[in-house]
């Protein structure tokens, strides 16, 4: 559906998105790697054993840790933009034990579009429509780095994991899903555990004057060392 294209720093328009989107949309972008060693500052809601832990975090110092049944909950609402992306870095202790569950939900009671989970049997499952569906292995102690590109028109989305198309396409579980309001990570195992870092939820921006440009996501905000541009047709290196 996208490309995702990396562009340093001092790049012009990695200013003006960075404004644009902030004008547009006043809780968007959302960024949290966790470094304020509380769940406080993100405004999260937790549940169960969640805790911030210092057990090799995917980056910085602090990270979540979810032992057995937890979940952290991140509210954003009045979210109406055309695309949307959610990306975070997560890991499991072991294979055996379903640890993870990924999704964003309306307001409506099981209203989900995007979803994944991490199964007992070593399978990273993304749900298609109401199947759900393989798309990689994982392997204990090993950080993967997701990313969600929600289609609000289409009601479909892409899954990259590492930056590799994992998923291309595939449609929102519920079809009358409303727009983005509940982003949840959890697990109802009784045993294992699974880590979640640098969460990131943006919109799309548009308003560039290009129109072979199309839609840009640009992220994440406040950036590091470089800007991240995803556009159908717009290559920027």
């Amino acid at each position: 559906m996208k490309k995702i294209y990396y562009v340093k720093r001092r790049i012009l328009i990695s200013a003006f998105c960075l404004v644009f989107l902030n004008a547009a949309h006043a809780q968007l972008p959302f960024s949290d790697g966790f470094e304020s060693g509380n769940f406080m500052t993100g405004g999260w809601t937790v549940s169960g054993g969640a805790q911030i832990s210092t057990q090799v975090p995917a980056t910085g110092i602090y990270c979540v840790e979810g032992p057995a049944t937890w979940g952290i909950v991140k509210t954003i609402p009045s979210i109406s933009v055309a695309m949307l992306a959610v990306e975070f870095a997560a890991k499991a202790s072991q294979t055996n034990t379903s640890c993870l569950i990924f999704r964003i939900k309306d307001t409506t009671p099981g209203g989900t579009s995007a979803g994944m989970f991490m199964d007992n049997a070593g399978n990273i499952m993304v749900v298609n429509g109401t199947v759900s569906l393989p798309i990689s292995i994982y392997s204990p102690g090993t950080w993967y780095l997701f990313r969600f590109e929600l289609d609000m028109t289409t009601h479909t989305y892409d899954v990259y994991i590492d930056n590799i198309l994992k998923a291309n396409d595939f449609a929102f579980f519920s079809a009358g899903f409303v727009q983005p309001y509940l982003f949840t990570w959890s697990s109802v195992a009784a045993t294992g555990s699974a880590w979640i870092d640098d969460v990131n939820i943006y919109a799309s921006v548009t308003g560039i004057d290009d129109p072979a440009a199309g839609t840009l996501n640009v992220y994440p905000d406040p950036m590091t060392d470089e800007l991240k541009i995803a556009s159908a047709e717009f290559n920027i290196q």
